[in-house]
């Protein structure tokens, strides 16, 4: 029996969501779930290219998007080698906005992301987007938190660093 049919896994193509998406493909993998690799981005306001003439906002977005994809190409692909029901989603807008809206839209029955673990007045200042999916999401979130890479341990691993929070009944 599966226990996740679909699962949402979230990545701005940083380290820290890497091992966010290395725990969505083992769940994934281990219970034959399909995993929808999703990217969020934005694209500057008009207003801040407003010297420039609309053909270099437009390649600029053009740009964007095609760099999206072909990094969110390679992330599917690398999933399919693995044997996992992979595929990609690529959303323009807000990341928290377009993680809940694929949740739902996509009837996912899990999200899995990376958080940078911060806390404190950095936290405050940049806000976290973890943190606005978990208050919100239809479904569990797993938020798996960025930690040394293992070059830095020398030999040693570090075991994964994940939290699952149920939306409240």
């Amino acid at each position: 029996m599966k226990t996740f049919e679909r699962i949402v896994a979230a990545t701005d193509f940083s380290p820290a969501s890497q091992p966010a998406l290395a725990e969505a493909e083992r769940i994934a993998k281990q219970g034959g779930s399909r995993l929808l690799i999703l990217h969020a981005y934005q694209t500057p306001a008009h207003a801040s290219v407003a010297y420039a003439p609309a053909s270099v906002y437009e390649d600029f977005q053009r740009a964007v998007r095609a760099n999206g994809e072909k990094r969110l190409d390679m992330l599917v692909a690398n999933a399919r080698t693995r044997g996992i029901d992979a595929q990609g989603l690529l959303r323009e807008g807000l990341a928290d906005e377009e993680i809940l809206d694929a949740a739902e839209t996509e009837k996912a029955d899990l999200i899995v992301m990376g958080t940078h673990g911060r806390r404190g007045p950095s936290r405050v200042l940049m806000g976290s987007v973890a943190s606005r999916v978990v208050s919100r999401s239809p479904c569990p979130v797993m938020t798996v938190r960025a930690g040394p890479s293992p070059r830095s341990l020398g030999s040693r691993s570090s075991p994964m660093r994940g939290r699952v929070s149920s939306p409240p009944s």
